[in-house]
């Protein structure tokens, strides 16, 4: 994935993405992490010729971007919490084992935190980017059912 902006396109992303999450269905999460992520992939990795593997490099992009920020959101209201690193973007799973090892530090925390709808926006984050069976385009999916449906 080349970006022509580095950390700061990244910081710039969690900060927009905090408020669709925010908005919580109606800010429709997923598609706007998806968006972005597509509109700075270079044109050759568009048209690459293995084109289902660049799908699933951005569908993991596209988590990545939701996890961070997710996370980035519960940390005004965890003391003790450090943001996942920025170069952890879309490197494999490094972002979700950072994101699961963090609110497994923190649940006490995350329990106490008075943001309902982001507690279940974590806990969705959590289960269904989970496991190596699927694929990260079928689990951003599956994540887009849950994050993107009435009620969230």
């Amino acid at each position: 994935l080349v970006m022509c902006e580095g950390d700061r396109w990244i910081r710039d992303q969690i900060t927009t993405l905090s408020y669709a999450l925010r908005a919580g269905a109606a800010g429709k999460p997923v598609e706007v992490a998806g968006a972005a992520v597509g509109r700075f992939c270079t044109i050759s990795l568009k048209n690459a010729d293995l084109i289902a593997d660049v799908e699933d490099y951005m569908a993991n992009a596209t988590s990545d971007l939701l996890m961070m920020t997710a996370w980035s959101m519960a940390l005004a209201d965890i003391e003790e919490g450090n943001a996942i690193p920025l170069y952890y973007f879309a490197r494999d799973d490094r972002v979700y084992n950072a994101f699961v090892e963090k609110l497994d530090e923190h649940s006490d925390a995350i329990r106490a935190m008075p943001n309902p709808r982001l507690r279940r926006q974590l806990e969705a984050l959590r289960t269904k980017l989970q496991g190596r069976r699927l694929s990260a385009r079928l689990k951003v999916e599956r994540l887009k059912d849950v994050l993107e449906a009435k009620g969230m």
